[in-house]
């Protein structure tokens, strides 16, 4: 009949006596579609010690996942503070004017970071290069 609902309903067991024609305890139904109500009328189907194993579990899993997460975000922070002070050293070392290396690493919560920063006058190298050999020249000229 135009309408109607066809639902599909499987029981696995029926209680005599059920005043509201309900389905028993542990009955599957296709009345809801998503995976989430399969899975409740699963558990449901479960016997109690089963159950209560099942939420000892999941809570056990819960617990592990924050604190996987708050140990990710408490290694993040810690790679980003590392991360600013080697940017902060290297900007100090940088207004020196003098050659330097600057070697930093860290780890973050989905691996590591390496960085190596080096600065080289070569310009003022080649200008006192240029200057004693010029005055070597000069020197030897004479």
């Amino acid at each position: 009949m135009p309408g109607e609902s066809k639902d599909i309903v499987v029981r696995s067991d029926m209680k005599a006596g059920n005043p509201h024609g309900e389905p028993a305890r542990g009955d599957l139904t296709t009345r809801q579609q998503n995976a989430g109500g399969f899975l409740e009328k699963a558990f449901a189907h479960l016997p109690e010690e089963k159950q209560q194993f099942l939420i000892e579990k999941a809570v056990e899993a819960r617990l592990k996942l924050d604190q996987q997460s708050e140990e990710g975000d408490r290694i993040n922070t810690q790679s980003k503070d590392e991360m600013d002070f080697a940017v902060d050293h290297v900007q100090k070392l940088a207004r020196t004017k003098t050659d330097f290396k600057s070697e930093h690493e860290g780890r973050t919560a989905s691996g590591s970071w390496r960085t190596e920063i080096t600065k080289s006058n070569a310009t003022m190298t080649i200008i006192i290069v240029a200057i004693v050999g010029l005055a070597l020249v000069l020197i030897l000229a004479r």
